[in-house]
């Protein structure tokens, strides 16, 4: 299917195509039904679904969208005029496939055991992830950022055998909406990340209204940990947090914790500590292992403090 200026609007039923590419004010709108894109035919040496256009948009509300990647790629959207408002994008992956876009998703979800790699597909250049809501990883999938940012509005969840490869990214949790966000890792392998940012940016009065980002397992953090945002809550449950960067908590943020925060570069270097707001009921414990210094930036109040 190829749309040069036209609109394609899916509202119920079952659309097949080999792919949808588009030109100038090119508009795909989805609100429900089910579009399978790049499971039949012989498309064109573009992206499964091609809109890469500065005029073109891509807009979900509802239904899915089902994409088949081909040689060239899995979705090129250009900078266009596009929103994500619920529904959701499978990407069944084939290969090493790439994937681009300026345009959100809603849910994203990514199938197969191969790797989905955020990079540029012809002159469109790789560009920041973002996910509204779910971001899933399905057994065995791998999601390369290839250094690209990625941000999330709900849960990340990675299932079995699958794999988040971050690069030198941020990784932020963003919370749309009025939900909490979890973290749920059940890949078998260590959750790590490069930098994680909670940044709900609406959230401007109280903790009632700050909802958390909840991390079900242990996690390794990289790179730096910052509160980008007042009254965000981080809840570690009962599973131990290693930052090998700094951590940046302002003082109307919180973290709450029933293991220790581990505070240990791979390679001794300087780290700085802002701790914000502890929460008085979590055992708040801290634990140093860096030979180089860690810099406290302000007065803090810890349950503990091991020095390794």
């Amino acid at each position: 299917i190829t749309l040069s200026g036209g609109q394609m609007v899916v509202q119920s039923g079952t659309v097949n195509t080999s792919q949808i590419s588009g030109t100038g004010a090119a508009a795909l709108n989805i609100s429900g039904g089910t579009v399978n894109v790049g499971d039949v035919g012989t498309p064109d040496a573009l992206a499964s679904l091609s809109l890469p256009g500065s005029e073109t948009s891509f807009t979900i509300s509802g239904g899915a969208i089902n994409i088949y990647p081909n040689a060239t790629g899995a979705v090129a959207i250009g900078s266009g005029s596009s929103s994500a408002s619920g529904g959701t994008v499978n990407i069944y992956t084939d290969g090493s496939n790439a994937f681009t876009s300026s345009a959100p998703m809603f849910n994203l979800t990514i199938h197969n055991a191969n790797t989905l790699t955020l990079d540029a597909i012809g002159a469109l250049d790789a560009q920041t992830l973002t996910v509204n809501n779910n971001l899933t990883l399905n057994t065995g999938a791998t999601l390369n950022a290839n250094g690209q940012n990625v941000r999330i509005g709900r849960n990340l969840t990675l299932e079995s055998g699958s794999t988040y490869t971050h690069g030198t990214n941020t990784t932020t949790f963003f919370r749309y909406g009025t939900s909490s966000a979890t973290v749920t890792n059940s890949s078998g392998s260590p959750l790590t990340f490069n930098n994680v940012s909670l940044n709900k940016s609406d959230v401007t009065s109280n903790y009632n209204n700050a909802k958390t980002t909840i991390f079900t397992s242990e996690v390794d953090i990289e790179g730096s940990l910052s509160f980008d945002a007042n009254y965000q809550t981080l809840d570690l449950s009962s599973n131990a947090l290693t930052v090998q960067g700094n951590i940046g908590v302002n003082r109307t943020s919180r973290i709450l914790n029933d293991d220790e925060i581990l505070l240990k570069p791979t390679i001794a270097a300087p780290q700085t500590l802002t701790i914000g707001r502890l929460d008085p009921n979590s055992p708040n414990s801290f634990r140093i292992d860096n030979t180089a210094r860690v810099r406290l930036t302000e007065s803090a109040t810890m349950n503990s403090l091991t020095l390794t």
